[in-house]
């Protein structure tokens, strides 16, 4: 076989019994994987990835187990995707794949989305604060372009820290408050934060936007919970990756 600018050419075997799965090369293009076929027009290696589920797929990154319970019912990351009813699942799959400084304000531009979604929750119990508000306004000057310091990203970040203590404080909890107003302001300090130091604060701001949302549901539905899964694949129509092997 030889490869030139990746057009694969099959010379010892007939096209097909080679391996119809498509694999990506290490310019981002697509190819036929090539390997001799064994079973179904697969090769040995993607015959067993076609058997396995999106739950055995992730299992080295060690998912949480009630995400691995759910993954479990499926074999395809792209149909998983679709139908993921969490966005912290999601946000944290994709902290895991940023390569990049463009990836990473992908990723708080999302994560700006998610926390304006339940920031009125804060805003209706502290309708004078403006220090969450205020915060999330610097996160989308700096999503958007605008030069932004990453000291002014901090200090707008630790200003709704302060007011989510605040928050805290006023439920005579100096451990930890677990209610909606705190995990929303919560969110947005976490979208800075991850944008002034780094991805790692992703999964923490999707959970408490998840948290914020989920708590202030009257009906008993996950209903919020899936319409923040719809705010990521706005953003992110597909999984990370294309599920597919890549060629060392």
């Amino acid at each position: 076989m030889e490869n030139k600018k990746n057009k694969r050419i099959f010379v010892d075997a007939t096209q097909i019994m080679r391996c119809q799965a498509k694999i990506v090369l290490k310019d981002k293009s697509t190819a036929q994987c090539g390997r001799r076929a064994v079973l179904g027009g697969l090769c040995a290696q993607h015959s067993k990835l076609s058997t396995q589920t999106v739950a055995d797929m992730i299992a080295h990154l060690n998912p949480c187990r009630e995400s691995q319970r759910w993954a479990s019912r499926y074999t395809s990351k792209e149909k998983a995707w679709r139908e993921c009813p969490r966005a912290d699942w999601m946000v944290w799959l994709i902290t895991l794949n940023i390569e990049d400084s463009a990836a990473h304000k992908k990723l708080v531009r999302c994560l700006a989305d998610l926390a304006r979604s339940v920031l009125p929750i804060y805003e209706a119990k502290y309708p004078k604060d403006g220090r969450v508000r205020e915060c999330l306004r610097v996160v989308d000057r700096w999503v958007n372009g605008r030069l932004v310091s990453k000291a002014e990203l901090t200090n707008a970040a630790n200003s709704a820290y302060c007011a989510m203590n605040d928050v805290r404080m006023a439920a005579n909890d100096p451990v930890y408050s677990s209610n909606d107003t705190y995990a929303s302001a919560k969110a947005v300090a976490y979208a800075a934060y991850s944008a002034a130091n780094d991805p790692v604060y992703s999964g923490e701001a999707a959970n408490d936007s998840a948290y914020a949302s989920t708590h202030t549901s009257t009906d008993g539905t996950n209903a919020p919970n899936v319409a923040l899964a719809a705010i990521v694949r706005r953003h992110y129509p597909r999984p990370p990756g294309n599920g597919t092997c890549r060629e060392s």
